[in-house]
């Protein structure tokens, strides 16, 4: 469809480590999903939570890309209601 975005939420993201990933990567996965608010990290989207992938097992990436807009409110604003709407639908 034309014009038609998708969004991969967390909830989304969380689903699928607990169904192919072990508890523990599950737990990774969960503290990088609250740490990144608690540091205003404004660029916290599906693309920047990756997988380390081996030939018999995945596991979380280090974060990365991590921004923290605590210094420009006016941007950390601007992003909590772009994501508003997003989760929104």
């Amino acid at each position: 469809m034309s014009g038609w975005t998708t969004y991969v939420t967390k909830a989304d993201m969380l689903g699928v480590t607990q169904r192919h990933m072990s508890a523990q990567q599950t737990d990774r996965f969960v503290d990088l999903a609250i740490f990144n608010p608690m540091v205003w990290n404004t660029d916290s989207h599906a693309k920047n939570y990756s997988l380390m992938l081996s030939a018999r097992r995945a596991a979380m990436a280090p974060g990365h890309d991590v921004v923290c807009a605590a210094p420009y409110p006016k941007i950390a604003r601007q992003h909590d209601a772009e994501d508003r709407r997003a989760e929104a639908g």
